[in-house]
């Protein structure tokens, strides 16, 4: 025992250790933190890990990451450098560091555009004069650096700061325009810096220099035939390209703009600044859903690329994610008032108003059935997440000398669980003539894990029906029990995948099974072509049914839709298939029409027609249906 005791009290002192020595891998921690997005976390964990052990490579590799993802760069590139300096030719190290100088000299550059083009109407702002000389310094562009330097201290010739700082890139014979005598004391006066004369100008430096002064006055119409000019001879010059495409939404030239800020991300196709700049003129033009697309193609971390989202999903009427934004702002930016005003706001815009539907079909086939249908709903949001739809339906079957007339009374309850989950729980009343009353319930979840990707699951269960063995119709309509599993990813390019299993017993004892597989190519923005394959099996008691035990088809399908709710919306559909154990041919159309004069009201018209080729040993048999239907919100 005494043994056991000892092994016990071993065992327990060697965990409790392995998890302290667990708990100070501060490395390990980092890179989780990392992993997860969270890179001030991240930088913490590593800076405890450097002061304990300060030649880790790999702690300041990742430390240079974190510092890269929160913007700032001067950190991640001192941190690279350490890490190279522990190992010079580790080719990955001077590969990072190469990218933070780049990604660092990137912005430089967008920030001197912006400086310029601001000094352009304000040139006497000193603050801004000295940051733009301080940026061309950083830049390597003492040149340039060393004019503003000048124009600087000319107007505040008693900045002995700032003119060490010019002295240290200035060639020396320049020194004598500020010397050191000129103190506080002394009786130099402030004047107006005059620099030498220039060489003589060339026709297309005229041109722009004439070109920036009228947008200094804002004389934005006159300036935009210059730069048309300029660009003619010097279509690359992407820093012209900026500064047209800046100037043209000012002027509120949406489209020009947006045609400029896309060729010149043709040509600096990295270039973060111009891409920001092109979301922010495309949510000004109203086309929200381009501008939600190219915000989310930059750093979703980032503070400004946040807001202007927020503001286009506000714009767009989409307050749902407006508010989910504005909650990421603060989540950065705790004090941030604007988002904290707007969370509060837009939770009260959120819940949207009731909405009725509507729809009328007939359905008929060749087989002499047919089917009338009129159906209504109200969904009704009680929060922000759940809503409430009682529903009506009326139905006629007919075939042959049957007639049967049905109501049905429904309620459905949906639920959004999260971001990636829903729900929806029914239950339905149904009552017919001739047939017993009935009830129905089901439930259906829907799970979307990534963007472009989802799976579903449907159950649907309904009393079963006796007494109906005369009419085939009200059998196919209402089922026992029926369920459906169904996906679909999109990859890269535009290809796609999309599966389904469905089976059905009903009743007398009849069932189906129906497993599919699509496989898809999304050919432009509004059509989508591919290939499908289905396996479905029989497995009957009633006469009033034809189909076989068992079949496969192979076919092709399309899609064809404007991909977005506009005055008019179409999806068409088409399909023709080959029945693999008889050789028949079946084909398929579905189309619907939607006329959307405002975001509040929705009419359309459907149609659908299939039919399976005639063979010596069966009839052609068809189907097809009509339908209208209405969406109105209250």
């Amino acid at each position: 025992m005494k043994f056991l005791s000892s092994c016990a009290i071993l065992f327990f002192a060697s965990a409790f250790a392995f998890s302290a020595l667990a708990e100070d891998n501060y490395f390990i921690r980092a890179q989780k933190n990392y992993d997860h997005g969270l890179y001030s976390e991240a930088v913490n964990f590593l800076e405890k890990e450097l002061d304990q052990n300060p030649k880790n490579i790999s702690a300041w590799k990742l430390l240079g990451k974190c510092y890269l993802e929160i913007d700032r760069l001067d950190e991640a590139i001192a941190a690279y450098e350490q890490a190279r300096n522990l190992d010079p030719n580790n080719q990955e190290i001077i590969s990072l560091l190469d990218q933070a100088n780049w990604v660092k000299r990137e912005k430089l550059e967008s920030n001197i555009q912006k400086y310029q083009n601001y000094l352009i109407r304000h040139p006497d702002d000193a603050e801004y004069r000295l940051k733009l000389a301080r940026m061309y310094k950083d830049c390597g562009d003492y040149k340039a650096a060393q004019r503003e330097y000048e124009i600087y201290l000319a107007n505040n010739p008693y900045e002995d700061k700032v003119k060490e700082e010019y002295y240290s890139i200035a060639p020396e014979q320049s020194h004598k325009k500020f010397s050191k005598r000129e103190t506080r004391t002394g009786k130099v006066k402030s004047k107006k810096y005059h620099p030498l004369p220039s060489p003589p100008k060339k026709d297309w430096e005229k041109i722009l220099d004439k070109a920036r002064d009228l947008v200094g006055q804002e004389k934005y119409v006159s300036a935009e035939s210059l730069y048309e000019n300029y660009l003619k001879q010097k279509p690359s010059d992407t820093v012209v390209l900026k500064e047209y495409a800046q100037m043209l939404s000012w002027n509120k030239q949406y489209e020009k703009s947006i045609a400029v800020y896309r060729k010149l991300l043709e040509l600096k196709p990295n270039d973060k600044n111009s891409a920001f700049e092109l979301a922010q003129v495309l949510s000004w033009a109203g086309k929200y859903d381009e501008a939600i697309t190219q915000y989310q193609t930059l750093d979703t971390t980032n503070i400004e690329v946040l807001i202007g989202l927020a503001q286009t999903y506000y714009w767009k009427g989409d307050y749902r994610n407006a508010r989910l934004t504005y909650q990421k702002i603060l989540a950065l930016d705790p004090k941030n008032l604007e988002a904290k005003k707007m969370v509060s706001e837009l939770q009260q815009r959120e819940i949207p108003a009731p909405e009725l539907r509507a729809k009328v079909s007939n359905f008929w086939d060749s087989e002499e059935f047919y089917y009338k249908n009129f159906a209504a709903a109200l969904n009704i949001h009680l929060s922000e997440n759940t809503s409430l739809e009682p529903g009506f339906s009326a139905r006629q079957f007919e075939q042959r000398d049957d007639v049967i007339t049905g109501y049905s009374y429904s309620i459905r309850l949906m639920e959004k669980f999260s971001e990636t989950v829903d729900g929806d729980i029914h239950y339905a009343y149904n009552y017919y003539d001739c047939v017993p009353n009935t009830q129905a319930y089901g439930l259906a979840l829907n799970y979307y894990p990534y963007l472009l990707t989802n799976f579903s699951f449907s159950y649907d269960h309904h009393d079963i029906i006796y007494d109906v063995s005369t009419t085939r119709s009200l059998i196919q309509a209402i089922t026992t029990d029926n369920f459906e599993v169904s996906g679909s990813h999109q990859f890269e390019k535009g290809y796609g995948i999309i599966g389904s299993y469905l089976y059905g017993m009903y009743s007398d004892d009849n069932r189906l099974q129906n497993p599919q597989a699509r496989l898809y190519y999304q050919l432009f923005k509004i059509l989508r072509i591919g290939y499908a394959y289905n396996m479905i099996t029989y497995s009957f008691a009633s006469p009033w049914y034809w189909s076989p035990d068992f079949y496969q088809t192979h076919s092709i399908w399309f899609e064809l839709a404007n991909g977005s709710k506009s005055p008019l919306s179409y999806y068409v559909s088409a399909e023709i298939a080959k029945v693999t154990n008889s050789s028949k041919l079946a084909r398929s159309i579905f189309a619907d029409f939607a006329l959307n004069p405002s975001q509040r009201f929705s009419i359309g018209f459907q149609f659908s027609y299939s039919e399976l080729s005639r063979t010596k040993d069966a009839p052609a048999y068809w189907q097809q249906s009509l339908a209208a239907y209405l969406k109105l919100q209250l």
